[in-house]
């Protein structure tokens, strides 16, 4: 009852803001970011899920007063820089900010039998807001965790009221026939035993952010959950690394491939690991189409994948012959 309380509270707390800004004076926002500080100290040293929801809903406030200076936009906030994420799209039309709390232990279904229970300590609640880049006011939306809420998060257009949430830690922005979509990648973890990173994708519908939109040719040769997707998610196993990010000198969204390590395991994402391949989308045509198989070929030596093209490795092969007939002819 004190959980679903607090949660009542933080919720009131994420209603839509549209607030006048203040003029406050320049020492107030520093001494704003300290008590940030402060509390986000709390929260890291606090052993109680319910007393980390606690301070988190006073993190809120104290987080609004300061975006209300005047300003505030361009405001780093880098003593709290480690606890929040803060991003800006290339246009500068908004900034979103993201931060998770650590709840507490949480029962899940273990990857045996059904009635095997595991404990969890990675339960975890997801916040965050929309900064507008208003001089005139501050436009702020709150983004609401719904994850708990939401089935088939791939197959779904969600709004700031029902957010996937997760901490954002890239974006990258195209646009296609004037429309705008700023794709976000995030990492989440809602289970004891495996670990998500998402691409999620952010548009503007009517001035109101819209997550997820089909533009995402999704391809999994191991299931039938492929198809075009409003956001791709990539679970695997909580005892790897993965990355999903996009890479701007190569214009493609690049991550690792995922692989069971039994075969017997196809579909059971808990126990995907990455298996030093890599994969791919390119955005053409509106669509970010799957690449089975990047390659990034320079100076010889292949930057992202180990295994070569065979027109790369016919081209070696034929640059070594060529420094094999001089070698003779010296």
């Amino acid at each position: 009852m004190k959980k679903h309380f607090l949660l009542c509270i933080l919720a009131a707390m994420l209603s839509p803001i549209m607030y006048a800004q203040t003029d406050l004076s320049k020492a107030e926002l520093p001494a704003i970011e300290d008590s940030l500080a402060t509390l986000w100290n709390q929260i890291s040293t606090s052993p109680s899920g319910d007393k980390k929801i606690e301070l988190n809903a006073k993190v809120i406030p104290v987080l609004v007063q300061g975006l209300r200076k005047e300003n505030s936009f361009r405001y780093p906030f880098k003593k709290v820089q480690e606890n929040i994420s803060i991003l800006y799209p290339a246009d500068s039309t908004f900034r979103i900010i993201t931060w998770l709390i650590k709840t507490g232990e949480q029962d899940q279904m273990g990857p045996g039998a059904p009635s095997e229970k595991i404990t969890s300590k990675s339960h975890y609640l997801y916040n965050g807001a929309i900064q507008m880049n208003n001089s005139e006011k501050l436009e702020l939306y709150p983004l609401r965790d719904s994850t708990n809420l939401i089935t088939f998060p791939e197959d779904k257009v969600l709004t700031n009221e029902n957010w996937y949430g997760s901490v954002y830690y890239g974006i990258a922005e195209k646009e296609h026939r004037g429309k705008k979509y700023y794709n976000l990648f995030g990492w989440k973890n809602s289970t004891p035993i495996s670990t998500k990173k998402v691409m999620d994708v952010l548009h503007f519908e009517n001035g109101k952010p819209t997550f997820g939109a089909p533009i995402i040719d999704v391809v999994r040769p191991e299931d039938d959950n492929d198809g075009i997707k409003c956001r791709f998610i990539l679970e695997y196993s909580n005892k790897g690394a993965v990355s999903l990010n996009y890479h701007e000198d190569k214009d493609m969204i690049i991550y690792d491939h995922v692989a069971p390590e039994q075969e017997e395991g196809k579909g059971m994402y808990h126990g995907y690991l990455p298996d030093g391949t890599y994969e791919g989308f390119e955005f053409k045509n509106g669509i970010w189409n799957h690449v089975a198989k990047v390659y990034t070929v320079q100076n010889s030596d292949i930057l992202e994948n180990p295994t070569q093209p065979d027109s790369a490795k016919q081209g070696k092969k034929k640059k070594k012959k060529r420094k094999k007939k001089k070698r003779r002819k010296g």
